[in-house]
């Protein structure tokens, strides 16, 4: 992993590929995502969430473009991704 950002710009398309998810009509349609050092801290991170009480959406899954992906909400409602390479 480098130290630098990673902006990552999905169509709706793509999110809809793979996610039930429907923005808030309060004009919120961005996600962060997060790189997580392997698969494995994608699913405890996501599991932690979860526990803590935060909504979560995406249960972890293998993504067909190579990456372990899930997604949890923020405190606001924002989807945010996390996700590692697979391999």
């Amino acid at each position: 992993m480098d130290n630098g950002a990673r902006l990552m710009i999905d169509s709706v398309a793509m999110i809809e590929s793979f996610s039930t998810y429907e923005p808030s009509t309060g004009g919120r349609n961005v996600a962060l995502g997060f790189a997580c050092p392997s698969p494995a801290d994608v699913d405890s991170t996501y599991a932690a969430t979860a526990a803590a009480g935060a909504p979560v959406t995406e249960a972890p899954f293998d993504a067909p473009w190579g990456q372990r992906y899930a997604t949890v909400f923020d405190p606001d409602g924002n989807p945010v991704d996390l996700y590692a390479t697979l391999g």
